[in-house]
């Protein structure tokens, strides 16, 4: 199994999931205990099955952006030899 590299969150889609409950909860905060669960409930209805294929069609778009820019990097080096 090949992992992704760290200090990429941008290659790992729980990570904008996460960021899309975090916006959406922050959006509504009134700093209550009571308002965060009920927040979190509507936060959480956000993340549907067509938002999580939007983000994985957006972590593939940069992974393929990744190996084109290694791919070109391979090629520079290889001229310069």
């Amino acid at each position: 199994m090949v992992g992704t590299p760290p200090y990429h969150p941008e290659l790992q889609p729980i990570e904008i999931c996460w960021a899309v409950v975090k916006n959406e909860v922050a959006r509504n905060c009134d700093f209550t205990i009571d308002n965060l669960m009920v927040q979190l409930d509507r936060a959480f209805l956000k993340v549907t099955a067509r938002t999580c294929q939007k983000i994985i069609k957006k972590v593939r778009l940069i992974e393929d952006s990744f190996w084109d820019d290694d791919a070109m990097l391979d090629k520079k080096q290889d001229n310069l030899l």
